[in-house]
């Protein structure tokens, strides 16, 4: 049976938080603005290790919390996926609340907020380190996608 992998987009595929359109300290208003979700640009390392996911035989889906305030945040990761992932573009989910999904994983930056409400229905919350070296934590998820193949 193929496994089901969700991505979250912010601070996870896209750069969110070290996006050029913040100043420092960091200004959440910018994201209201039209253009800002579609010029972020992609974790390093995430077109690779997102691939090679799907190459292992993962069903691979992007789940989403889109700022529900603006419609431009749902609209933009739509065009950003199919610009960057455009083998995931009939696979996009948004919601305000990942708990109510089922899959096997669920590679998130905010365990906090998501852990339990997922494994919570029987999948593994992988954390997905922002803040550390993108390109070395795409590696060590990829790695232990490829040990849980059966």
């Amino acid at each position: 049976m193929t496994k089901l992998v969700f991505l979250d987009l912010d601070d996870t595929l896209a750069d969110f938080t070290g996006s050029e359109v913040f100043s420092h300290p960091f200004d959440v208003s910018h994201m209201y603005e039209k253009g800002f979700f579609l010029n972020l640009k992609p974790t390093e390392g995430s077109l690779v290790a997102v691939r090679q996911i799907i190459r292992m035989g993962y069903d691979v889906h992007i789940l989403s919390q889109p700022v529900a305030e603006s419609a431009h945040s749902y609209s933009e990761k739509v065009l950003w996926i199919g610009l960057w992932f455009p083998e995931l573009i009939n696979k996009i989910h948004f919601t305000q609340d990942k708990g109510l999904f089922k899959g096997d994983y669920l590679i998130d930056d905010n365990p906090a907020k998501w852990k339990d409400k997922f494994e919570s229905n029987g999948g593994k919350f992988i954390s997905f380190k922002y803040l550390e070296d993108h390109k070395t934590n795409w590696k060590d998820i990829v790695e232990f996608l490829r040990k849980e193949i059966p």
